[in-house]
């Protein structure tokens, strides 16, 4: 489902409606969106959102903090005949897990087994995309999902951390966003 979901969640349209800019829902305790940047310069539309605590952890004394999930609302307005789909966004992030322990990013699913500790970048290149309706004002949502187990070798004892820093859709609408005429 989020698969089919996504794409349509995250597309940013070429003109972005900032009257309401961000509606965040089920925001864990000391959240905080730093910064959201956008810029539009020479045929090019850029969103970037910086993070303070968007992060999982596990560990024998941590409780209740193995996963964290984050809902985003775009107001966008798609010009009149046209719609797209979303093609792909980066993702910045560190983690450190002990052997055993698995972190979880869903967007599009995928998983990371410790033994690890850094710094990682993903790209989510979306196939199969669901296109936007055609032309209008609309809200978006991006909904993006971590978690970490503790480990099945580790008997859910393995520590470990994973934040998600930076979500950036920054590049050009020719490499990121797939327009059609309808």
């Amino acid at each position: 489902m989020l698969k089919a979901l996504f794409p349509i969640a995250l597309a940013i349209s070429a003109i972005l409606a900032f009257a309401n800019p961000i509606a965040a829902r089920a925001v864990p305790a000391g959240f905080n969106i730093l910064e959201l940047t956008r810029s539009r310069k020479a045929g090019r539309t850029a969103i970037s959102i910086v993070f303070s605590q968007f992060s999982a952890e596990v560990g024998p004394s941590v409780v209740g903090r193995n996963t964290s999930t984050c809902t985003l609302n775009f107001g966008v307005n798609i010009p009149i005949g046209y719609r797209f789909t979303f093609e792909a966004i980066d993702y910045r992030a560190f983690y450190r897990l002990e052997r055993g322990v698995k972190f979880t990013h869903l967007d599009l699913h995928y998983e990371v087994s410790g033994a690890l500790e850094g710094d990682f970048a993903h790209l989510d290149v979306f196939d199969n995309a669901i296109p936007s309706r055609c032309g209008g004002s609309d809200t978006l949502n991006l909904v993006s999902r971590i978690s970490i187990d503790g480990g099945v070798s580790t008997n859910g004892l393995g520590r470990g951390y994973a934040a998600i820093d930076t979500i950036d859709s920054n590049a050009g609408l020719d490499t990121r966003f797939l327009w059609e005429a309808c």
